[in-house]
């Protein structure tokens, strides 16, 4: 692991949660966490009308316990997951996660900010993983991602955002607190959760700016709920590398 991977991976070394209690957490404080799945699903069948109707490739950046590249492997039964994260502890639940669908899936032990992610991917798909990295290795993954996806192809980031100032701040902050008093939480319980000292979440307008600049054509907010949101963005056909993703 390189010196990059060990910064990012700081939080994660030594991780020795249970799948159970760690996706327990994050059903906790991230609100509908299982229904991003449907619509992260549905962002990438809009984009890829072809998908579901023929082999087409994956990749997942920060894969975790593997549930949502576990969902998607279901929803398109033909395509082929490659699914990404640093944390060994992680790799290993996802490893056990996804082990019945057996050549549809690659497991890669691998930080995001120095992994080789390789081209030709018809879709590109992370979930509360981006938000680790520092601002600047934000900006050159997605120019990253660009590269690793085939023309045509859709980038589904569903990840913690930050407000862009401070009244945005103290909005999406109390839009959350109502959402886990909503639910039957104390908020005053879990908020510690919400933010540690290896999250840089950004706003949310900012990481639309980076992904125009990185390249990427109707790049768009499709769900947002408090500080947690679901970003689209589209590779232009006319740009190079990879197979056309409508093929």
């Amino acid at each position: 692991m390189s010196d990059g991977d060990q910064s990012e991976a700081s939080g994660w070394v030594e991780f020795d949660w249970t799948r159970e209690r760690y996706e327990d957490l994050i059903r906790r404080v991230v609100p509908e966490y299982d229904e991003q799945e449907s619509l992260m699903a549905e962002a990438v069948r809009a984009a890829l009308p072809s998908a579901g109707r023929g082999p087409f490739r994956i990749l997942e950046l920060g894969s975790g316990t593997g549930t949502l590249s576990r969902f998607l492997l279901k929803v398109f039964p033909e395509a082929e997951l490659t699914a990404l994260d640093v944390s060994p502890a992680m790799v290993a639940e996802c490893q056990e996660v996804l082990a019945c669908f057996g050549a549809r899936v690659r497991v890669v032990e691998a930080g995001l900010a120095t992994a080789d992610l390789g081209e030709g991917y018809q879709a590109v798909v992370s979930r509360l993983a981006i938000h680790h990295l520092p601002h600047a290795e934000k900006r050159a993954l997605f120019d990253r991602v660009l590269t690793a996806l085939a023309p045509g192809g859709v980038f589904v980031d569903s990840d913690m955002i930050a407000g862009e100032n401070e009244a945005e701040a103290a909005a999406i902050l109390d839009e959350w607190r109502a959402y886990m008093v909503s639910r039957g939480d104390d908020p005053a319980e879990w908020e510690e959760w919400l933010v540690g000292d290896d999250d840089f979440p950004g706003s949310a307008q900012g990481r639309l700016t980076w992904l125009r600049e990185a390249g990427f054509a109707d790049v768009q907010i499709i769900w947002k709920r408090a500080n947690f949101a679901i970003i689209r963005a589209l590779k232009p056909r006319g740009s190079s590398g990879g197979e056309d993703a409508g093929g």
